[in-house]
């Protein structure tokens, strides 16, 4: 009887290890990317309330605003690549209670808010295993975090 099922282990092998090896794929990489957004989220709600203390009610706190967001990116480079979030080509942006996009150096108004926006790539590939993305996450991750600008 043993000789008839000679190979059949080795078949099984074969058949269940690409499945074995996609699992443990997905799950690293998965764990890596969470951790990953977790940490971009921390870098922008740390670059976000660095700006706390520069902002005033005139426009010139928007360059000391800018100046302490690449402070607190500087301080972290090498971990991430991270970069501001698309189209915008600064870190910042000033928002009014209703969500719109106003210039810095314009009055503060009550409610108004100051978001910090920062992204990165994902550090491990995404494969196509079997007809799957793994990870299904968009590229690049992408983090905000806004302080309260402080009424007039």
């Amino acid at each position: 009887m043993r000789g008839e099922a000679r190979g059949a282990v080795s078949i099984e092998f074969a058949l269940l290890f690409p499945l074995f090896l996609a699992v443990c794929y997905a799950i690293l990489s998965y764990g890596v990317s969470l951790a990953q957004l977790h940490a971009l989220e921390g870098l922008a709600s740390a670059a976000a309330r660095a700006t706390v203390a520069v902002v005033k009610d005139d426009g010139a706190w928007e360059g000391a605003a800018a100046q302490r967001i690449g402070g607190v990116l500087a301080r972290h480079a090498g971990v991430q690549p991270v970069a501001p979030c698309a189209p915008a080509s600064t870190y910042h942006a000033c928002k009014t209670a209703a969500g719109a996009v106003k210039g810095c150096g314009e009055a503060i108004a009550p409610g108004d808010k100051l978001e910090v926006c920062v992204q990165a790539p994902l550090m491990l590939p995404t494969l196509d295993l079997f007809g799957i993305r793994v990870p299904d996450i968009p590229s690049p991750l992408r983090s905000r975090a806004s302080v309260p600008l402080p009424p007039p």
